[in-house]
């Protein structure tokens, strides 16, 4: 066997051990969300990411000049879009709720030195939102319309919330914002001062 093809069993062993090792990973993700009973864990990333800091980040900028703002990330994942926020506004609460173990534990991990952010594993329907300032969301569609029935009883006259790819069951949103990809987009919801829902 020459130097070369040691080379190239080594390298295709190394592939298929990557191709291995993610496909566990979603199988375990899989079963750590309930045997989908719950939404998988899939990240906000790319453009959708990009504008949901950037109008969460307007919405606090103009909100919060003399108060902390209670922040939920519904459905965190591994914090994809909480974390950067929390460093952002040190001085203001985050909460990311997350039923999956393996992304909470990951969650739970990566906010250890954030004293500003939590991580609660609790499934997001037994969770109270009557606190919340902003609410971020990425839900299935199959789980809309439970979730915006919840919110229409316990959100606050003041309220922000965004939302990755799908819209709240019968609720006008404010804003939508298509990503061009034909698939992709984010959904802008204010209360300010009313109650919509």
């Amino acid at each position: 066997m020459t130097f070369l093809s040691v080379i190239l069993l080594v390298l295709c062993l190394g592939v298929c051990f990557v191709i291995f090792c993610v496909s566990i990973y979603f199988i375990i993700i899989t079963f750590s969300s309930g045997f989908m009973k719950h939404s998988p864990t899939i990240p906000t990333t790319g453009k959708t990411l990009s504008v949901m800091l950037q109008k969460t980040s307007e919405y606090i900028d103009t909100h919060s000049l003399n108060h902390s703002l209670n922040i939920i990330d519904a459905g965190c994942g591994w914090g994809t879009l909480l974390i950067p926020l929390a460093r952002k506004y040190p001085s203001h609460h985050f909460i990311g709720i997350e039923y999956s173990f393996l992304p909470y534990i990951l969650a739970k991990w990566r906010v250890r030195n954030l004293p500003n952010a939590t991580i609660i594993r609790q499934n997001l329907f037994t969770y109270s939102f009557h606190e919340a300032d902003v609410i971020l969301y990425f839900l299935l569609p199959s789980e809309m319309k439970r979730f915006s029935l919840k919110l229409k009883n316990e959100v606050k006259k003041t309220c922000f919330i965004c939302s990755n790819r799908f819209p709240l069951y019968q609720i006008s949103y404010d804003e939508k914002i298509d990503l061009n990809d034909n698939f992709s987009c984010v959904y802008i919801y204010k209360t300010d001062g009313y109650n919509k829902f």
